[in-house]
């Protein structure tokens, strides 16, 4: 978080962003929306104004910290789906020399 905080030029500390992200963390889980969408993005704009942080700057950050989760999600599922791919791969092959 922190350095998509200061990607967008955001001069936050970081433990200033720990605090922030560990709420983040702890609301998102809140089943009130798919993902935290909305959920982030108000509480985002709601903790950094006191930072001068403008909402359409809290916004992006949202934005890009929904960005890598997606991302991060899409590479283990990939790798999930290659490891399954190849263990039953592997037990087809096996069941063919048996036979």
């Amino acid at each position: 978080m922190f350095l998509l905080a200061l990607s967008i030029g955001l001069n936050l500390s970081f433990l200033d962003l720990g605090w922030i992200r560990s709420f983040i963390v702890i609301i998102t889980m809140l089943p009130i929306s798919f993902s935290g969408i909305g959920v982030r993005e108000a509480s985002l704009i709601v903790l950094l104004q006191p930072y001068s942080v403008s909402s359409s700057d809290a916004v992006a950050l949202s934005f890009l910290l929904l960005g890598k989760i997606i991302l991060f999600g899409t590479i283990g599922a990939l790798l999930e789906a290659r490891d399954i791919y190849l263990v039953n791969n592997s037990k087809s092959k096996a069941k063919e020399i048996v036979t």
